[in-house]
Formats: structure tokens, sequence, C-alpha cells
């Protein structure tokens, strides 16, 4: 008998396991959305997963805040926009590792090469984090949907999409 509880046990408690590792889940929230104007980058970091192989780094600090909340972006060169989002569940700077995908209209690269899709590492936190898009060259300004997503472990964890374009400018989602 007591050798069937030793190997039963186990069996018995991997249920409840189980929902102690999923109550303690990182928890994604969407802050804010729209055009961010007053942000400053720190530099610039390899992404080979984006479209010109780096993105801009804006300081962990600094809190941004949008200064037009809206999903109609003007594709205008030096428009960033984009959305902040946290962890809800983890302290202030505990970093959890997400990625970050940019779905978009084609880009027809100056290598000739043609791009639908930009991602990228990043750190979430429990303060909020920028995410986005910043119009540097005339390549990207292409109308359409633009969905930004998180992704934590495969997953959409959150995700907005932008209409980029004319006022006017119908867009679905790609």
């Amino acid at each position: 008998m007591r050798s069937l509880h030793r190997v039963a046990l186990p069996y018995l408690l991997y249920p409840l396991a189980s929902v102690a590792i999923a109550a303690d889940a990182p928890r994604f929230e969407l802050v804010a959305y729209g055009v961010f104007d007053d942000v400053t980058t720190t530099g610039r970091i390899a992404a080979p997963g984006s479209s010109d192989g780096s993105i801009g780094v804006v300081s962990e600090y600094d809190v941004a805040r949008p200064t037009v909340v809206t999903d109609r972006i003007p594709a205008q060169t030096g428009v960033r926009f984009g959305y902040t989002f946290v962890v809800t569940n983890r302290g202030t700077f505990d970093s959890v590792p997400v990625e970050v995908r940019v779905t978009h209209p084609p880009l027809e690269l100056p290598d000739g090469g043609r791009v639908t899709v930009d991602n990228w590492p990043m750190q979430a936190q429990g303060i909020p984090r920028l995410t986005g898009w910043r119009f540097d060259h005339d390549y990207e300004l292409v109308p359409g949907a633009w969905t930004i997503a998180v992704l934590h472990e495969g997953a959409v964890v959150v995700e907005k999409t932008f209409c980029v374009g004319a006022p006017s400018e119908r867009c679905d989602a790609p």
C-alpha cells in the first residue's frame, strides 16, 4: 500500500501544480495607443527581423504617453505610432520576454526585397512599455492596416490595428 502512495501521489498533485503555474502566468494589458510625439530614443539596437535591421530604443524609465489618441495614422516621415502595455501581475521592473510583430501592407525595400511582417524581441515590465513603429523612410509610407501584436511564448497577448493613410483611407486587417 505504501508503494502505491508513492507512485500515485505525483499524479494526484500534477493537476494542482498546473493550476499554480497558470495562476502565475504573466497577464498583459494595453494601456494607451495613438501617435507618440514626445518620445526620445536612447539609440538603436540590431533587430534582424525588422525591415531595416535595427530598432530605436526608448528608455525603460521614460513613461510614454500618446499626444493624440487615435487609430488613424498619417503616412508621414517622422510619425511614431503604437501603444503602451504593461504586465499587470509583476513588479515594476520585473522583465518578461516578449516578441513584437508588426504586420503591414507590403514594403518595397531599397534592396528590392519585399516584406509584410517585422518582428523583434522586447522585455515587458510592470510599468508601461512603448512598442510601435516610426516612419523613418519613404518606402515605409504605405497606406492600409498595420497591426502591432505582442506575443508571449508564441501567443498574442496584446494587439491593436491602426489605419495608416489619409483620414478617409479604408483599412482592412491584414
